[in-house]
């Protein structure tokens, strides 16, 4: 995940922000701003710089650090401007696709034993997994991957997210596929 640090000086009517993005691999970025108001982006013979929009910029950045600023008549917070999206850019060594698909697919079938709301369904969510064993062993799984891809920069951040996100009844649709079957 990169690391931002930003910097505001804020001289006469402006505040002037100036940020260091680093990251350990190539990225594709998107920093947002933390505040109303305008953002005064940087621009090169009259013209914005690639990226800028009014709620920030998109980058794609090499390993390393790399320089961002702009500027706005908003009197800014502590910390003006955030990391809202990350994603490694570039080929992932062999193998990290398969990995990566394969931890995608226990979030599905996760998130879908999450979603069971009624008996039927629940029913049908384990007896796809494989039954209460296997929802048991997904448990597990996932405890494992929501570590793992916590401390990888190769994890998506937005399967990062649903990794934290769902959370398997296990005690409940044991019950519910219990009471079904009785």
């Amino acid at each position: 995940m990169p690391r931002l640090s930003v910097r505001t000086d804020r001289i006469d009517s402006v505040t002037f922000v100036a940020a260091v993005i680093e990251s350990d691999t190539p990225r594709l970025v998107r920093l947002e701003t933390r505040f109303d108001g305008t953002v005064w982006p940087p621009r090169s013979n009259g013209a914005v710089a690639d990226g800028w929009d009014a709620d920030g910029v998109t980058l794609e950045i090499e390993a390393g650090a790399t320089a961002v600023g702009f500027a706005t008549p908003a009197v800014t917070s502590d910390r003006p401007l955030e990391v809202a999206h990350s994603e490694p850019q570039g080929t992932p060594p062999d193998g990290i696709e398969r990995w990566i698909e394969r931890i995608e697919a226990r979030t599905e079938a996760a998130e879908a034993l999450a979603a069971a709301a009624d008996v039927p369904t629940a029913t049908e969510a384990i007896d796809d997994i494989g039954g209460l064993g296997a929802v048991e062993t997904l448990a597990g799984e996932l405890a494992r991957d929501r570590r793992v891809a916590a401390e990888l920069s190769i994890v998506p951040d937005e399967l990062c997210e649903r990794l934290e996100d769902v959370e398997i009844p296990a005690t409940t649709l044991a019950t519910l596929a219990g009471a079904d079957r009785s």
